[in-house]
């Protein structure tokens, strides 16, 4: 189920083999529904309002209808702006999931399929919630000690708080995983830090991204005067953070992806290699899960964010919270979020590393732009992807159906 509904997941976006469409991953896809909208049947009452999100249970909804007297809303936060053969093959095997929902809720307007009438869709972007882990505001002391916790810093002699359970694994200079303090001290809180969080996916960008700070590296090694740029650049490192596999049992091309990360990774040179953190985020607690992002998101002088493609990319609004200029890719979900020049930069070609460096070489040369950025980024969270702005967007599409 899993493998089938990933290559749904892909499909969407415009990637894959069409002909994975067949009636064996259908009958796969109904019976898991099935089972799982008998289970659901134990939360739902009559005169419910029901939101399914995104493709996986979407086959849910005819079961459900049959036993309850209810509204169903489809919320889809996956998308393509253009199409083509694979595109148009899922959204035609979805089609008769979709004709039972009453409503459907997408992040913009660019990703709704042709068959869906304007009048039963509304367009509601995510949102973050400020309050959360993941996005309240932590002090300095806070920041330290989640870091500390999460084993990202070196162990001081006196320290109030004791470590968490589970702490961080870093892809080791050999490509091996351990801990990340196997290697050597981050000192995330006082170097310049590029990062980078998201899924173990092909669509995140994460190896030109890598190709792009080993050129800037290089860039900076090349430059003869002893100037702030130069120090910033050779001081700097570039993390790139992702869940622990062990906990992401509905994504099977993580492994591949992370080893295809970690093949690049093994090819730098040393002084490369020893600049590039390549974490993994343990789950088993989602509450340190969050506080570990934060953290790593609040010590970051640039959140990067080189989706090939991207649904909406909260991970950009969480670090635009946080006053933090964010590097994005031209894909739909975050051009919803940055305007470049704004909150941040835009790069046009997420795929090449030279045009990756020159913008950030551009935007480390101007710190006082960043900052004014970071400043710019919080204010358009606040006024349009925030949980408040949310709800009323939700209360309205209730109101309509």
């Amino acid at each position: 189920f899993f493998e089938f509904t990933k290559q749904i997941h892909n499909a969407i976006h415009g990637k894959g083999d069409p002909t994975v469409f067949n009636a064996d991953s259908q009958q796969v896809y109904e019976a898991v529904n099935q089972a799982n909208a008998e289970k659901a049947l134990d939360r739902i009452q009559d005169g419910d309002i029901v939101v399914i999100h995104d493709p996986q249970p979407a086959g849910m909804a005819a079961l459900i209808k049959k036993k309850r007297d209810i509204k169903l809303i489809w919320r889809c936060h996956i998308g393509l702006e253009t199409n083509n053969v694979i595109t148009k093959t899922v959204w035609d095997f979805l089609k008769p999931y979709l004709s039972h929902y009453d409503r459907f809720v997408f992040s913009v307007t660019e990703y709704v399929p042709e068959y869906l009438a304007g009048d039963q869709v509304d367009i509601i972007p995510p949102a973050i919630d400020p309050l959360s882990a993941k996005n309240r505001i932590l002090s300095i002391h806070e920041v330290v000690s989640v870091l500390h916790q999460a084993g990202l810093v070196s162990h001081l002699d006196e320290f109030v708080v004791p470590p968490y359970a589970h702490q961080v694994a870093r892809v080791q200079m050999d490509g091996n995983i351990r801990a990340a303090m196997d290697f050597d001290d981050l000192q995330l809180p006082y170097r310049p830090v590029i990062t980078q969080i998201s899924r173990w996916d092909h669509l995140k960008g994460f190896i030109p991204l890598m190709k792009a700070f080993a050129l800037l590296k290089e860039k900076g090694r090349a430059m003869e005067e002893d100037t702030y740029l130069r120090r910033w650049i050779h001081t700097s490192r570039l993390v790139l953070g992702g869940p622990d596999l062990n906990a992401v049992h509905d994504d099977p091309e993580g492994l591949e992806v992370l080893n295809s990360i970690i093949d690049v990774f093994k090819g730098f040179p040393e002084h490369i290699r020893s600049e590039i953190a390549i974490l993994l985020l343990p789950m088993e607690s989602l509450h340190e899960n969050m506080l570990m992002v934060n953290a790593l998101q609040s010590v970051s002088n640039v959140v990067v964010q080189n989706s090939l493609q991207e649904g909406f990319g909260l991970t950009a609004t969480e670090a635009m919270w946080k006053q933090v200029p964010m590097l994005i890719s031209n894909a739909t979900g975050l051009r919803q979020q940055v305007t470049d020049g704004m909150e941040g930069r835009m790069n046009p070609e997420p795929e090449n590393p030279e045009v990756l460096m020159q913008i950030l070489f551009e935007m480390i040369s101007q710190p006082d732009e960043r900052k004014e950025m970071g400043r710019r980024g919080k204010l358009r969270v606040v006024s349009q992807f925030n949980v408040i702005s949310q709800l009323i967007m939700w209360g309205e599409c209730w109101e309509r159906l």
